[in-house]
């Protein structure tokens, strides 16, 4: 499970608040609305006592047939503010479309973000 990944890695998990989604309407994306959000949920986290801040992201492949056409990675947001990739995977599940359109119950693998100030 993901918080017994992140206990076997050298992270300590109750040092880290955890960022659980991120995510914008497109008609409001590509204005800085994600890293004004960011700072927001940093500094409520930093209010608290923390310094270290932890998200996921989904691993797509770029040949997975769900990506629209016009797809961009949320990666550039996330490195822009200051986060960078663990090499952590775990899978979580979550009713998810199948290539073939069927709406299935299925793991998903995701990745460790972290940002420590």
């Amino acid at each position: 499970d993901a918080e017994k990944l992140f206990m076997n890695s050298k992270y300590e998990p109750c040092d880290f608040f955890y960022i659980g989604e991120v995510i914008l309407d497109e008609s409001v994306r590509g204005i800085g609305l994600s890293s004004k959000l960011l700072f927001d949920i940093e500094q409520f986290a930093s209010n608290k006592g923390y310094c270290k801040f932890t998200l996921s992201t989904v691993v797509r492949e770029q040949s997975d047939s769900r990506m629209p056409k016009e797809y961009k990675s949320s990666d550039p947001v996330w490195i822009k503010n200051g986060y960078r990739k663990t090499g952590l995977f775990f899978n979580y599940h979550w009713p998810t479309f199948t290539e073939s359109g069927e709406v299935v119950d299925q793991y998903n693998k995701m990745e460790y973000w972290i940002k420590e100030k």
